[in-house]
C-alpha cells in the first residue's frame, strides 16, 4: 500500500512539473498513468506468485525425496520403483494442504490410490507450512546426527587375530579383499568421502555396502566380508587356524539350531503359562549373528558353500550336540554398572540381552563318531577355561604359561578400548562320561552355566566340587584372539564429504567417550587431533576426565582447553570464541545434552537439520528443538513387521510387530520430522535432496526477483513515458498492462522456478541466519541499486523508439492535421513537438502506445533469461538443458506478445515504420540482455568475495590453542 500510494504521488507530482499545461487539456490522456504506475508495484498478483513459488519448491523437495521415503516398502525394505515423475501430483497436493482444503486432499489420495499400479508408492506427508522447508533445508548449515546405530555398520570386520606360536604370540593383520569392480567403485566412494586418519582405515570404511535395517539375529545382513591375511606366511599356521575358522562357523550355526529349537518348544507349549516364561528367556538370551565370524571362517578356508562333503559345505559332518553358556556374575555386575559413555560399540548392541561370556558347543564328527567342544567368547573367561596352549606352527599343544595369560588379557582389554569387538577361541575333545550324557534323548539342547563367585574369591573354575556341568567345560586348549573392527556406514562416510565441500558441518553426537569414539570418528574422516572433540559430560572443579581421548602431541594434557559440558561450552563462546561450534564430534552425549547443543547452534544463527531414528521416544525433543528433521525407519523392511503369517511364521511371537504398531509409534515419536526415510541406505541420497533444496530456493528466489524487477521496471515506464519530449502523452493500452502484470509476467516467473540443479549448488557454503553484513553498512544497499538499476535500463530503452512510432504514424494516418496544424513537418524529430497534436487521440497515438509497451514487454522478457541462472554469465549457461519448461513459455510468451500486437494495431503500422525501427527493436532486447549482464557480473563479484569469507569461516581449523 506504502508503494502503491508512494508511486501514485511521485508519477503525478512528475506529470505536473514536467507538464504545467495537462490541468488543461484532456484529463483522460493523463489520468491514467499515475495508476498504471501504481498497478506496477501494487500487491494484487505477487502473493500469489509467492505462495505458488513456495509450492513448487517443497514439491520439488518432496518429489526428490518420495523414491526414499515412501510409506510402501515391500517387503525386502527396498521402496517400490516410481512409473515417472510425481512433480504435479506434489503440487495440487501441496497447495491444497496451504488452503487447508482437506476434503480435496482426501479425494485426490482416493484417486491416486484408484490410478496407481503394483510398483507405484503413495505420496508422502505433505510439511506444514510452518516447517518452512525450502527456505530451512536449502541454507542448512549444520547436520547433525544424534544416533550411534545410523554411524556405524551392524557387523564388524575382522582386523587382528592373536595365535599362539613356537616363537611366542604372534599377530596376523587382516584387511578386506577388493574386486576390481570394487576398487573402481571404490576410487568413486573416496572422491566423495573426507579422507581418513590412514590408509587401511579408510580402505575398511568404505569397504563395506551393507543395507542391514535392525540388529537382530533373525534379520541381519547377509552379506558376506571377504578379508584376507596381509602376512602371506599365514598358511604355516594353519593347523590351529582351521580350529579357529571351524569354531566361527560352528558357533554361528548353532545360533540357528537353538532358534529353531525354542520355537519348536514354544509351539508345544503354546498355551500354559511355562510357554510365556520360555518365550520371555529365548528372548532375553537371544543371540546376534556375527558375520565377521563367517568373514574369518572363509578367509581360512573353511566355507559354507556346497562342496564334496554336502550341502552345507565343510559343516557337513560336523552336527550340534549341545551348548554351554558360561556367563560370569563379576563380568556381568561390570557390564550392568558402566555408564552409557563406557560401554562399547558391541554392548550397546547387546544392551537388554543376557549375552553369554562365553559359548561352548558340542559337535559330533559324523565322520569318526568323536565329539568335539569348540568355544567362543570374552578373553578373560576363555583363557581361565584353558590350560594349554596350541601352537599350529609346529603342531603342538603346551602348557598356556602366565605370561601368555597376561598378554592374551592385556590385549584383549586394549582392543576393548579403541572399540574392538574382541572374542576368544577355545578347543578341547569331550570326556567320554560327556558323550554318554550326549547319547542320552532327554538330555538338554542348552546349559547355561552361571559363575557367581566375586572377582577377590577363586573362580569356580578352579572348584574341583564345582557341578559336572562346569567340569566338562574344564582344560580346554586356546587357540587364539580375533579383534573385529566396528566400522562406519559407507552412506555417513561419503555424506560427510559431501557435506564438507558443500559448507555443511558435519556434527556427531555419541554417548561414547572419547577414547572409544575415537577410531570410529577416524573412519569417519572426521578429525581426530588435537582440539578435536567435545565432551558433554560436565566435570566438577578440578576433577580430571579420565576417558579423553589422547594425541601424540606432547602439549595435549597441558594446552587443551575446550570446555567440559553444555554449560561451559556456552559460557566458552561467550567469553572466550567460537571454537566449540567448529568441532564435529561431541562425546558423551545424552538427548538431553544433544537437544541443548542444537540450540546453541541456533542460537549462533547456524541452521540445524537433525537426522536420527525415527521411532525412538527420546529423539522427539530433538527433532522438535532442530529446524529441520528427519527421522530414518530402521525397521520398515523387517520380515516381523510383515502382516503376512506366512512370512513370520518363524520368529518368535514376543518379537513379532504389526506394521500398525510401528506407524504408531514413528508418529508419536517423529511428528516434528518433515519426512522420514525407509532404511539407513537412503541417507546416500541426501546429498542428493539437499541440492535439490537449494536449486529450488535459488530459482525461486531468482523468479520472485525476476518479477519484483520487471513490476519495477514497467512503474519506471509509466514514469518516463509522462516525462517524454512528446507534446502528446503517450499512450498506455490499459488492458495490455494488465494482462502483462497480472498474467504473462507471474507465468514466465513461476516457469523461471523450474531451473534444474547445478553441481556448482554444491561447492558454497550456505549463508548463516545473522545479520547479512559483509564488509561494511553499505554493502546492505547493494542488492537494491542493481535492481533500480535493471528496471531503469529496460524502462528506458523503449521510450526511444516512441518517438520515432509515434512521429511516423501520425504522418501516416494524419497527413491532412500535419500540413495544417504542424506546419507541414515531414520528419518525425518535428512533429512529436508540434502543439497542435497535445490532445491528440486518435489512432496513431493508440498504436505506437501498443508497439512501445510491446517492445517493453519483449525486452523485460528476453532479458528473463538471464535469471535462468542468476549469478552465471549467459554465454556459459545451456538455456534448454537448464530450465526447458522456462524457455519454452518465454517463447510462447513472444509469440503471443507478437500475435496480440499484429491484431490491436492499425493496419497500415508495419508499412509505416522506417527499416531503421526494426533493426533498434530488434537489438534492443539485446541491450537488455547485455545490460542486465553487466550488473550480474557487479553482483557475481560482490557474492564470489562473500563465498570466499564464508569458505575461510567455515574451514578454520582447530590448529590453535583455545585460551581461557
Amino acid at each position: 500500500l506504502f508503494a502503491m500510494v508512494g508511486t501514485f504521488i511521485i508519477l503525478t507530482a512528475a506529470i505536473i512539473l514536467s507538464r504545467p499545461k495537462s490541468t488543461q487539456a484532456d484529463l483522460s490522456l493523463t489520468l491514467p498513468l499515475p495508476f498504471l504506475a501504481a498497478l506496477g508495484v501494487s500487491p494484487f498478483v505477487a502473493p500469489m506468485l509467492l505462495f505458488m513459488l513456495e509450492v513448487l519448491g517443497t514439491a520439488r523437495i518432496l518429489q526428490s525425496v518420495h523414491p526414499h521415503a515412501a510409506k510402501s516398502p515391500d517387503l525386502n525394505g527396498a521402496t517400490v520403483a516410481e512409473n515417472g515423475t510425481v512433480i504435479f501430483d506434489y503440487i495440487v497436493a501441496t497447495t491444497m494442504t496451504r488452503l487447508s482444503l482437506w476434503s480435496i486432499i482426501s479425494a485426490l489420495e482416493k484417486w491416486w490410490n484408484s490410478t496407481k499400479t503394483t510398483n507405484r508408492a503413495p505420496l508422502l506427508r505433505v510439511p506444514p507450512a510452518s516447517f518452512n522447508l525450502l527456505e530451512t533445508l536449502g541454507v542448512c548449515t549444520a547436520f547433525a546426527l544424534v544416533d550411534d546405530e545410523l554411524a556405524y555398520e551392524l557387523n564388524a570386520i575382522p582386523q587382528q587375530l592373536l595365535i599362539p606360536s613356537g616363537h611366542g604370540l604372534k599377530l596376523f593383520d587382516i584387511c578386506p579383499v577388493y574386486d576390481d569392480d570394487d576398487s573402481k567403485d571404490l576410487s568413486a566412494a573416496a572422491k566423495n568421502s573426507q579422507a581418513s586418519a590412514s590408509t587401511k582405515a579408510e580402505s575398511r570404511a568404505l569397504a563395506r555396502n551393507d543395507e542391514t535395517s535392525v540388529d537382530t539375529m533373525q534379520d541381519s545382513s547377509e552379506l558376506s566380508i571377504e578379508v584376507q591375511f596381509e602376512d602371506p606366511s599365514w598358511w604355516q599356521h594353519l593347523p590351529a587356524l582351521k580350529c579357529v575358522g571351524l569354531s566361527c562357523l560352528v558357533l554361528e550355526d548353532s545360533k540357528l539350531s537353538t532358534l529353531q529349537q525354542h520355537q519348536h518348544a514354544e509351539t508345544k507349549a503354546r498355551n500354559s503359562i511355562d510357554a510365556a516364561k520360555l518365550s520371555l528367556v529365548n528372548l532375553i538370551t537371544l543371540e546376534r549373528q556375527c558375520n565377521q565370524y563367517v568373514a574369518l571362517a572363509e578367509c581360512i578356508g573353511i566355507s559354507q558353500e556346497p562342496n564334496a562333503n554336502g550341502s552345507r559345505g565343510d559343516l557337513t559332518p560336523f552336527e550340534v550336540q549341545m551348548r554351554f553358556q558360561v556367563i560370569d556374575k563379576s563380568l556381568f555386575l561390570e557390564r550392568m554398572s558402566l555408564d552409557a559413555h563406557e560401554r562399547s560399540s558391541e554392548n550397546s548392541r547387546w544392551w537388554g540381552s543376557l549375552r553369554a561370556d562365553a559359548t561352548c558347543v558340542v559337535v559330533k564328527d559324523k565322520r569318526t563318531g568323536a565329539y568335539q567342544m569348540l568355544t567362543v567368547g570374552d578373553p578373560q573367561v576363555v583363557a581361565n577355561l584353558c590350560n594349554e596352549a596350541w601352537q599350529g606352527e609346529i603342531s603342538t599343544i603346551l602348557p598356556l604359561g602366565q605370561t601368555d595369560r597376561k598378554t592374551i588379557v592385556e590385549t584383549s582389554v586394549n582392543w576393548k578400548l579403541a572399540d574392538l569387538d574382541v572374542s576368544a577361541f577355545g578347543y578341547a575333545p569331550v570326556p567320554h562320561n560327556l558323550e554318554k550324557r550326549l547319547c542320552k534323548e532327554d538330555s538338554e539342547s542348552q546349559v547355561f552355566l552361571l559363575d557367581s563367585t566375586s572377582g577377590h574369591a577363586p573362580s569356580i573354575l578352579k572348584d574341583k566340587t564345582a557341578s559336572v556341568d562346569w567340569n566338562q567345560v574344564r582344560n580346554q586348549v586356546f587357540v587364539g584372539v580375533l579383534g573385529s573392527l566396528v566400522v562406519p556406514r559407507p552412506q555417513i562416510t561419503t555424506l560427510l564429504g559431501v557435506l564438507s565441500d558443500a559448507g555443511v558441518r558435519f556434527v556427531y553426537f555419541s554417548p561414547r567417550n572419547m577414547r572409544r569414539q575415537k577410531e570410529l570418528a577416524a573412519q569417519m574422516g572426521i578429525d581426530v587431533a588435537w582440539n578435536c572433540a567435545i565432551s558433554l559430560r560436565p566435570l566438577d572443579a578440578g576433577q580430571e576426565d579420565p576417558h579423553r581421548m589422547m594425541s601424540t602431541y606432547a602439549d595435549w594434557d597441558v594446552n587443551a582447553r575446550l570446555p567440559h559440558g553444555v554449560d561451559e561450552v556456552r559460557g566458552h563462546l561467550e567469553q572466550v570464541d567460537n571454537v566449540p561450534l567448529l568441532v564435529s564430534l561431541y562425546t558423551d552425549t545424552t538427548k538431553t545434552r544433544t537437544k541443548d547443543m542444537v540450540g546453541i547452534f541456533q542460537e549462533y544463527h547456524d541452521t540445524v537439520l537433525a537426522i536420527g531414528i525415527a521411532h525412538l521416544p527420546r529423539n522427539s525433543g530433538i527433532f522438535a528443538e532442530a529446524d529441520i528433521a528427519i527421522g530414518v525407519d530402521v525397521l520398515g523392511g523387517r520380515k516381523a513387521l510383515s502382516e503376512d503369517r506366512s512370512s513370520t511364521a518363524s520368529i518368535t511371537p514376543l518379537t513379532r510387530m504389526m506394521v500398525a504398531e510401528l506407524e504408531f509409534a514413528t508418529t508419536i515419536a517423529s511428528q516434528s520430522c518433515a519426512f522420514h526415510f525407509v532404511g539407513v541406505s537412503s541417507l546416500s541420497s541426501l546429498s542428493l535432496i539437499i541440492q535439490e533444496a537449494r536449486a529450488a530456493l535459488e530459482a525461486c528466489t531468482s523468479a520472485a526477483l525476476l518479477f519484483l524487477s520487471s513490476s519495477l521496471s514497467f512503474s519506471f515506464f509509466v514514469f518516463f513515458s509522462a516525462c517524454a519530449p512528446s507534446t502528446t502523452v503517450p499512450y498506455i493500452p490499459m488492458v495490455g498492462a494488465v494482462l502483462y502484470l497480472q498474467f504473462l509476467l507471474p507465468l514466465v516467473c513461476f516457469s523461471m522456478a523450474f531451473t534444474t540443479a547445478d553441481e556448482k549448488l554444491m561447492k558454497q557454503v550456505p549463508p548463516k541466519k545473522d545479520a547479512y553484513r559483509l564488509f561494511n553498512p553499505s554493502q546492505g544497499l547493494f542488492p537494491y541499486k542493481i535492481l533500480f538499476l535493471k528496471a531503469i535500463i529496460v524502462a528506458i530503452l523503449p521510450q526511444i523508439l516512441h518517438l520515432i512510432v509515434f512521429g511516423e504514424l501520425i504522418i501516416h494516418l494524419e497527413p491532412e492535421m500535419i500540413r495544417s496544424e504542424c506546419g507541414g513537418a515531414d520528419v518525425w524529430f518535428r512533429v512529436i513537438r508540434c502543439d497542435a497534436l497535445r490532445d491528440y487521440s486518435g489512432a496513431a497515438r493508440v498504436s505506437s502506445g501498443i508497439v512501445v509497451l510491446a517492445i517493453f514487454v519483449l525486452c523485460s522478457m528476453v532479458s528473463s533469461v538471464c535469471y535462468i541462472k542468476r549469478l552465471d554469465p549467459i554465454t556459459y549457461q545451456e538455456l534448454w538443458k537448464s530450465n526447458k519448461i522456462g524457455v519454452i513459455a518465454l517463447i510462447l510468451a513472444i509469440a503471443s506478445v507478437v500475435v496480440a500486437t499484429s491484431l490491436a494495431v492499425h493496419d497500415e503500422t508495419g508499412s509505416a515504420l522506417p527499416w531503421y525501427f526494426y533493426v533498434i527493436s530488434a537489438l534492443l532486447p539485446f541491450v537488455a540482455v547485455a545490460s542486465n549482464e553487466m550488473c550480474k557480473r557487479l553482483e557475481l563479484k560482490r557474492e564470489v568475495r562473500a563465498e570466499k569469507l564464508r569458505r575461510l569461516q567455515f574451514e578454520t581449523r582447530l590448529g590453535a590453542w583455545s585460551p581461557k
